[in-house]
């Protein structure tokens, strides 16, 4: 079964794409913006940059593992079914939590915080869109995934 053919529990935001195109696209312009052109809000004081750096890499590498171990999970089941383990079993979105993780480690490694408050933004319209998701799962699979809910956070801490 190719990708094209392969149905899924349950559908995503129609306008998830456009929304994650665009969260991308507001992280890295003030991103760019604040560490090389403005550089109002990096708090570069807040220790060496190796320090920063290497945190911050961290962060994006551990975001860039729950991205791919999550769509690996997602794109490789041949079920139709909840997937509940691997990085599901940590959170209910590991794909954009990773996502998220990827703008916090950025964020993190130039100590920018307009970027922070950025991606505080960003994690309102992530969280949006999970709003959504899951009420759609809800209509396809209700007392199961009631019970995956109950014992799996949405995203690790909260």
């Amino acid at each position: 079964m190719n990708i094209q053919e392969k149905k899924f529990i349950a559908e995503e935001h129609p306008e998830g794409d456009k929304f994650q195109l665009m969260m991308l696209g507001i992280f890295l312009a003030i991103w760019i913006t604040d560490l090389f052109i403005v550089r109002a809000t990096t708090l570069n004081a807040l220790g060496p940059w190796y320090l920063r750096t290497a945190a911050g890499a961290l962060v994006v590498l551990a975001g860039l593992y729950l991205v791919n171990e999550s769509h690996k999970l997602v794109i490789d089941s041949g079920e139709l079914r909840l997937i509940d383990w691997g990085v599901y079993s940590l959170a209910r979105h590991p794909m954009y939590l990773g996502i998220m993780l990827v703008y916090l480690g950025l964020a993190v490694s130039t100590v920018s915080t307009a970027s922070l408050v950025v991606l505080l933004g960003i994690f309102y319209v992530y969280d949006r869109i999970a709003d959504y998701e899951e009420s759609r799962i809800l209509e396809t699979m209700s007392t199961q995934y009631l019970y995956y809910r109950k014992n799996t956070r949405r995203w690790l801490f909260i």
